[in-house]
């Protein structure tokens, strides 16, 4: 208990005193092999909801946190040469990554922006797009701001689509952080986030609903990833980005110590019976306006 304490109050003395962790150092980090890594596993999950939209060519289009351009190139051959594509990103790494990817589809790339989602909103005009996607980022903001946000920018008969990870998601290493960071609280010096993750489809329908549009599918999922060993593990969630806004919170002079620790907690928990399998769940839906 003393302990738990401890680590409340160092947390909230970071939050106070503004040392909060930078999702963004993170991805800026992964970048580099996001795609090889999360979209590998989790690309085709996002691309449905692109599927799911509708898209055609001649329609403006936004997507919100585009990282690497993954979702983003398939919106751009779906306008196939028609229509605006504008994109936003916090990250330089993942923007570079997009951009890049982008070369090919300069007839239809409207704009690009780094900064903030709900700032870039703001910018629009109320009924100026078709589409907007938004993958793997409405729990670094506040979703029915966001969605409603979206909403006001959206044409009469517009659609938005989202997906996003749960918060029982890669469990078995949560769980061992959590233990690691309670046993160690030297390790933190940064606060971490509270980040709005959607616990199933009834929570994503229920902000749906308070931003006025109306849910057309929800639905929910769950990837098992290929990591054999806790070492795997721990490299998969930095690698792929799912540990951003969680990494940047550590001492990372202690890194290696850090990982070693992770590591022990990880084949402690699968020793105690806990799933030795992660996996990567989320939820996603489509509502229209």
């Amino acid at each position: 208990m003393y302990r738990k304490v401890k680590l409340a109050l160092k947390m909230l003395w970071f939050s106070l005193t503004g040392n909060i962790a930078n999702k963004e150092n993170d991805y800026d980090k992964a970048s580099h092999s996001y795609d090889s890594i999360f979209s590998k596993e989790m690309g085709s999950y996002s691309i449905e909801v692109v599927t799911l939209l509708g898209i055609s060519s001649g329609m403006a289009v936004l997507e919100l946190a585009c990282g690497t351009g993954h979702n983003t190139v398939a919106i751009a051959k779906l306008l196939n040469g028609k229509g605006k594509l504008s994109i936003v990103d916090q990250s330089d790494g993942m923007l570079l990554k997009a951009r890049q990817k982008l070369i090919d589809y300069k007839d239809v790339v409207h704009d690009i922006y780094k900064g903030d989602m709900i700032d870039y909103l703001a910018t629009m005009p109320s009924g100026s797009v078709d589409r907007v996607l938004c993958a793997w980022a409405i729990c670094y903001t506040l979703p029915v701001k966001l969605l409603k946000e979206i909403n006001r920018v959206l044409k009469p008969d517009g659609k938005v689509g989202i997906i996003e990870t749960r918060p029982d998601s890669e469990k078995l290493l949560m769980t061992a952080f959590e233990k690691v960071i309670l046993s160690n609280p030297s390790l933190l010096v940064k606060s971490i986030e509270n980040y709005t993750f959607p616990e199933n489809k009834q929570m994503l329908g229920h902000w749906f609903s308070k931003a006025n549009f109306q849910s057309l599918n929800c639905w929910e999922g769950r990837k098992a990833l290929h990591c054999e060993t806790p070492k795997e593990m721990i490299s998969w969630v930095i690698e792929s980005g799912a540990a951003s806004g969680y990494f940047d919170a550590l001492d990372l002079t202690r890194e290696d110590e850090i990982k070693a620790l992770l590591e022990k907690a990880i084949k402690v928990e699968i020793e105690n019976g806990g799933d030795s399998i992660l996996y990567h769940t989320f939820v996603a839906g489509v509502a229209s306006k």
